[in-house]
């Protein structure tokens, strides 16, 4: 009994003594893969690219390039296309080689990569990690103006996507720094606003937006504060909106008319006087009058109106020389 039991110990620690060798001796088999940058839903012809194939871990082979017509690379299946045309899928697959069992390394075009534990070279791979494939699509290389899932692009005459500002028959076009898709309304560049119209060109001038008035410069950059246009000063907020109305600007009331051009020599709102430069310095107060021959106009210091043309709430109205109105 006592040898029976002696040997079924024997037989348990054996066993654990064995499994203990095996699992020391193996290596995870990891299948091989294959990758390609940049990643993307479509490259088109003549992007550069990269192929990376990795196996147990170690990238073993690079390709970086344009994609070149009938250019097939070593170890793979399929081809770059340069003059396809529409799209075409192609599939690149890395044939696995032949690893020479306990050497620890793998060649791969001329490379050298362990793939083995290295604390242990004697260690062999027993399987074939097997074949990698990806497949990618290659769009028709294009120029100019091309619209792409509902959105426009510019490809120069080498193919490749125009990002930043273009110029396109005397026409500014924005396209985005990243994407390369041409903008539409407001778009900020180096902190200053821009506005293209729903064709992408840029605008200059006075623009209307959501019921709102703009003026952009020659360059397209969008206005703030005092802006003179034709000889006609007006204001425009920080944001850029044209104001109307009274403002307060450096301590100094000015008035802007519906239309946004500053007031200047003339009684506005309330019957106030503005000067020449457009200020509210005049502290009198202006006010209609009338009597048995007829209407005039004066203020609160005494003056009024005479044989002079007023212009009056925007309107012009001719005094004669006793101070009436000729109607």
């Amino acid at each position: 009994m006592k040898k029976t039991i002696t040997q079924l110990l024997t037989s348990i620690i054996t066993f654990f003594l064995l499994l203990g060798f095996l699992l020391s001796h193996t290596v995870q088999t990891q299948a091989a893969s294959i990758s390609i940058s940049p990643s993307s839903d479509s490259i088109y012809v003549g992007d550069m690219i990269t192929v990376t194939v990795t196996i147990y871990g170690n990238k073993v082979f690079a390709y970086s390039g344009n994609m070149n017509c009938d250019n097939i690379f070593s170890g793979f299946t399929g081809k770059f296309v340069q003059d396809c045309k529409g799209e075409e899928s192609v599939s690149f697959t890395y044939n696995y080689q032949a690893v020479t069992p306990g050497t620890g390394v793998i060649s791969v075009n001329g490379l050298e990569v362990a793939v083995d534990d290295p604390e242990d070279p004697n260690k062999t791979i027993k399987e074939n990690p097997g074949d990698a494939t990806c497949t990618i699509t290659i769009k028709e290389k294009r120029t100019g103006w091309f619209l792409d899932n509902g959105k426009w692009y510019y490809a120069n005459s080498s193919g490749a996507l125009v990002k930043g500002w273009l110029k396109d028959k005397n026409t500014w076009y924005y396209l985005d720094a990243v994407t390369g898709v041409m903008q539409t309304g407001w778009v900020k560049v180096a902190g200053t606003w821009y506005y293209m119209a729903a064709s992408g060109a840029m605008q200059t001038g006075w623009i209307k937006d959501d019921g709102i008035w703009y003026y952009l410069n020659a360059s397209g950059a969008m206005q703030t504060g005092w802006v003179k246009v034709a000889g006609i000063w007006y204001y425009m907020n920080s944001s850029g909106a044209m104001q109307t109305g009274w403002i307060l600007y450096h301590d100094t009331w000015y008035y802007l008319k519906s239309n946004g051009a500053m007031a200047s020599r003339e009684w506005v709102s309330g019957y106030y006087w503005l000067s020449s430069n457009g200020a509210w310095t005049y502290q009198p107060v202006g006010s209609w009058k009338k009597n048995a021959t007829g209407w005039w106009f004066g203020d609160t210091s005494g003056w009024y109106a005479k044989n002079e043309t007023v212009r009056i709430n925007d309107v012009l109205y001719q005094f004669d020389d006793a101070g009436y109105w000729i109607e």
